[in-house]
């Protein structure tokens, strides 16, 4: 008994110590609270006369500190819908404006509907987007109202964009190894700059650079092109929009044979069937154009026949894979190279009629393979808005 005594003791010796560590708290009307803190931190506090009629009251601590009191005060009156506005020397409480909630139309001019719809999930208001004539209904107040429409004057405006030209290039090895003596007399006579163009288009694994500046690399392509070294295959232009994606593609349809077999009770029999493949050279990407250079988000695929033959409808393919991010300044080009390009093709030639005789017809039949190997060389520029502007139409120009 005496130790359970003694731990009720304990108990309400802790429980009254810890009713005296609370702070006082009190009820204050708004007149009382106002003036309060006006005193203290030595401010002028003026109240709206429409708050003066209502019965406003706290539940406040006491604090003794100026500044913490001022502080528990803007609070306060935030939760009470309150607002306190300085003008000049003094404060000014009033009432906070209610603004409804209205349905207020917006049309965009430009598409830019996804970047607009992020910003009104921001805001979390609800909206109803009308594809037909691309205009978002907005449920807001006056004030968002306006809000919105400063961001959508910075937001609807066209998107930037640049013109990417794209040069693939190739040459055969053998053919470079034997114009190499020939090459040699005239290489000497180049500018350093253009020297150098130059091993990257041809050796590529000699040299570190991958970007040239355009003066050098048209330099190096027409000494290559004028000696017979390089095939320039294609130079297609793709207009290109900021931070849309872009493709290239130039592909053969190459159709693959698809056997199934059906067999019943009495019969085998044999459907053929035909897919589609497109085999050749795929560009996609991104570009995020900006001030004085676009940075280039590029996924190259080069996919090559190895096997073909004339009968033969399940040829063999070669599929190379690359990703590249660049920052490509205007003026300078991007070189992808080093790519080996190895193809295989199979001729059969049959002399009609006496290839079939038995045992005699292999004498009229003939089978040979052609080995073929070259390098391809992918060279992409970023044409600035003057270039740019000399490739689109005339009546079109100037609009940017």
């Amino acid at each position: 008994m005496k130790l359970d005594s003694l731990k009720l003791i304990v108990l309400f010796l802790l429980l009254v110590n810890n009713l005296q560590a609370l702070p006082d708290y009190k009820s204050v009307t708004l007149d009382d609270f106002v003036s309060s803190v006006a005193s203290s931190n030595h401010v002028n506090i003026f109240i709206d006369e429409d708050l003066t009629k209502q019965n406003i009251s706290f539940y406040i601590p006491v604090i003794k500190s100026p500044k913490i009191l001022f502080q528990a005060f803007k609070i306060a009156i935030e939760k009470k819908n309150l607002r306190l506005i300085k003008k000049g020397n003094f404060y000014y409480l009033q009432k906070k404006k209610e603004f409804k909630i209205l349905q207020y139309m917006f049309t965009l001019t430009y598409n830019c509907s996804d970047d607009f719809i992020k910003y009104l999930k921001l805001l979390n208001l609800k909206y109803t987007f009308f594809k037909s004539n691309n205009t978002f209904l907005v449920s807001c107040n006056y004030l968002q109202k306006e809000k919105i429409a400063t961001f959508l004057k910075s937001l609807d405006k066209q998107a930037k964009q640049v013109m990417l030209k794209f040069i693939i290039i190739s040459f055969d090895d053998n053919v470079k190894d034997e114009k190499g003596i020939t090459l040699s007399n005239t290489y000497q006579a180049l500018d350093g700059t253009v020297q150098s163009a130059v091993n990257s288009l041809i050796f590529p694994l000699s040299t570190a650079r991958n970007i040239l500046s355009s003066t050098s690399f048209y330099s190096a392509i027409r000494f290559l092109n004028s000696n017979n070294t390089i095939n320039i295959k294609q130079f297609p232009y793709v207009l290109v929009q900021n931070n849309h994606k872009f493709k290239f593609e130039s592909v053969q349809n190459i159709p693959y044979l698809v056997q199934n077999t059906q067999t019943d009770s009495n019969t085998v029999q044999n459907n053929n069937s035909y897919e589609y493949k497109d085999v050749g050279l795929k560009i996609y990407g991104t570009a995020n154009i900006l001030k004085e250079f676009v940075t280039l988000d590029l996924d190259l695929t080069i996919e090559d026949l190895i096997n073909t033959t004339g009968d033969n409808l399940t040829p063999s393919t070669n599929k190379r894979y690359l990703n590249s991010i660049t920052n490509l300044k205007y003026g300078q080009i991007l070189l992808l190279s080093g790519i080996k390009q190895k193809k295989q093709e199979s001729t059969n030639i049959r002399v009609p009629v006496l290839c079939n005789i038995p045992y005699l017809g292999k004498m009229f039949t003939y089978d040979f393979k052609t080995d073929s190997s070259s390098n391809i060389t992918i060279a992409i520029e970023v044409l600035d808005s003057k270039a740019n502007a000399l490739l689109l139409p005339p009546e079109v120009r100037g609009r940017e």
